[in-house]
C-alpha cells in the first residue's frame, strides 16, 4: 500500500496485522471485533476498512492507503 506516497507493508496473520512502515518501522496491531470489515489495533494505531479500502487512523487523523494489493 502507499501511505501518504510512500510503501507500507501490510501482513495479515491469526488475529493481528504486521505493518512495515515507510521508516522501517516495525507495528503490531490486534484484531478487535468489527460489525463489518476488519478493525486493528495496539491502542496509537488503528487500522480498519473492507476488502483493499483500507484506512490508518493515528494521532487524531484518518490516513487512506491506496493502491493496496492482495
Amino acid at each position: 500500500c502507499q501511505l501518504r506516497g510512500e510503501r507500507l507493508v501490510l501482513r495479515f496473520d491469526a488475529g493481528e496485522a504486521r505493518l512495515l512502515m515507510p521508516g522501517g518501522e516495525r507495528i503490531v496491531l490486534y484484531q478487535l471485533p468489527s460489525a463489518s470489515g476488519v478493525r486493528f489495533s495496539n491502542g496509537t494505531l488503528e487500522l480498519r476498512g473492507k476488502g483493499t479500502d483500507l484506512q490508518l487512523l493515528g494521532d487524531g487523523t484518518a490516513n487512506p492507503l491506496v493502491d493496496c494489493q492482495q
